[in-house]
């Protein structure tokens, strides 16, 4: 029986559990350990190097993902909102001088 790719992959780097994302806070604290560690051993330089990469990701996911999208959405609405309640035909009165 072939081994299936994902079983192979799954055996190299098991997957994250549940709720170990790649937030961009983790992400920078894990750079800024390497960074550390690359000054002792210049080794470390390829995780360096991918952990940038996953950063400037992550960045991006959280400018332009979906969630982010959303509340541009749920902005968008409030402004329309606003705008039609102040475009409403209700007239003021102007104050009576005597």
């Amino acid at each position: 029986m072939a081994r299936d790719r994902t079983d192979f992959a799954d055996r190299i780097r098991p997957p994250a559990p549940k709720g170990a994302e790649n937030t961009v806070a983790r992400l920078e604290e894990a750079l800024l350990q390497v960074a550390v560690q690359m000054e002792r051993q210049p080794a470390f330089a390829p995780i360096f190097v991918r952990l940038e990469a996953e950063l400037a990701a992550a960045r991006e996911a959280e400018a332009n993902g979906p969630l982010a999208r959303a509340k541009a959405l749920r902005d968008q609405q409030a402004r329309r909102v606003e705008q039609s309640l102040n475009r409403s035909n209700v007239v003021t009165l102007a104050p009576a001088h005597s």
